[in-house]
């Protein structure tokens, strides 16, 4: 029975897996269901990607307006936590794109939705390390310990997110 004899429809519905996929067919009905599925897949990775891109240049350019044109001594807490923000965002941003890119080159091109969930988290993990330093700095109390507690901290919430991941599998 060659990959032309299956119905299309009955096919799709009833895998669950790519294993199965190439159990019901032979070879180059596997590799043509790869090949559809990692092209839906790329689609969605590369609108994400868009829409992060465009997000972070708006935060980037909004925080670079308020250090610009905006002094925290006359706004107090509105004006700081406005830099907060947009810094937060743009930082995120900035990670979540750097860190895709990382996967992106790891996995040769061929990046997965887990791993833009793993880039997404990692980056405001990131972002949040950054800004956790830079109130610290403001606040004048922080030393290297700080950085290594708060480090430390993050580190733990990143386990905490990867044993469930692969708790789940």
């Amino acid at each position: 029975m060659e990959w032309r004899d299956y119905d299309p429809a009955i096919f799709f519905t009833q895998r669950k897996s790519l294993h199965e996929t190439h159990k019901l067919g032979t070879m180059g009905m596997y590799e043509k269901t790869l090949k559809i599925e990692k092209n839906k897949e790329n689609m969605t990775v590369g609108s994400y990607v868009w829409g992060v891109r465009i997000g972070t240049i708006l935060s980037a350019l909004s925080w670079i307006g308020i250090v610009l044109f905006i002094d925290p001594e006359r706004t107090g807490i509105v004006g700081q936590a406005l830099f907060y923000m947009s810094a937060f965002l743009a930082l995120s941003g900035i990670f979540i794109l750097f860190l895709t890119w990382l996967h992106r080159m790891r996995a040769k091109g061929d990046v997965m939705i887990a791993d833009i969930g793993a880039s997404f988290r990692q980056g405001i993990f990131l972002a949040s390390f950054a800004l956790i330093l830079m109130a610290f700095q403001q606040m004048q109390i922080l030393t290297w310990w700080d950085v290594l507690l708060v480090a430390a901290g993050i580190f733990l919430v990143e386990l905490y997110f990867l044993s469930k991941q692969v708790g789940s599998e």
